[in-house]
């Protein structure tokens, strides 16, 4: 059991877990805080707001319970969590897994500005099944940009893949259109437009 730097509240973990937390921008005073994760490592890396609703990218190397159970499918699953924060305290909406038999993370997640669509920016090895549809690595491992709607749907996917290490990073929605960020090795591809490294 650990105390956190966080007013009068306490997260319970084994290994590292992820955490959310609301503060108030005049003075800092925590307003609430909630944590996540199970035996293993689990990490938060990335979060979004729109409004009262909160989004959060992490990923995951076990089993735990959120909103309900969040399974685990290989060596290490990516998670997008939805939260809706109610002043002093937040309720947990919904969890979307990007899992596999292989490593797969979510770095970053975004909210579109009309609030309907949730996306986030990541990677995976092996292969996921998204939509009831397999998706496989290129390579080593692939960046995969993930739409979900509001209330936690899978919407669609792409992805950037070669034969060597390719990832994103950064997510973040214009007036009419969703940018990311990332890394490639090798040459490789994205959408139609060819990369060379």
């Amino acid at each position: 059991r650990i105390t956190t730097l966080f007013p009068y509240t306490t997260l319970f973990r084994s290994g590292t877990d992820g955490f959310v937390a609301a503060l108030d921008p005049d003075d800092g005073a925590t307003r609430w805080v909630d944590g996540f994760g199970g035996a293993d490592e689990d990490h938060a890396s990335g979060v979004a707001v729109d409004g009262d609703e909160i989004y959060v990218a992490g990923d995951h190397r076990g089993p735990f319970t959120f909103d309900g159970s969040v399974g685990y499918d290989g060596e290490g699953d990516g998670v997008v969590l939805a939260y809706r924060s109610t002043g002093a305290a937040a309720t947990r909406r919904w969890a979307f897994e990007l899992g596999g038999a292989g490593f797969d993370a979510v770095d970053a997640v975004a909210v579109s500005p009309d609030g309907t669509r949730v996306c986030a920016a990541g990677w995976f090895s092996a292969s996921v099944t998204l939509g009831g549809t397999g998706v496989a690595s290129a390579g080593d491992v692939d960046g995969i940009l993930l739409c979900l709607t509001a209330s936690g749907s899978y919407d669609w996917h792409t992805t950037l893949g070669s034969a060597g290490y390719d990832a994103l990073a950064g997510i973040s929605f214009g007036s009419d259109f969703v940018a990311v960020t990332g890394i490639f090795s090798a040459d490789t591809s994205f959408g139609s437009t060819a990369l060379s490294s």
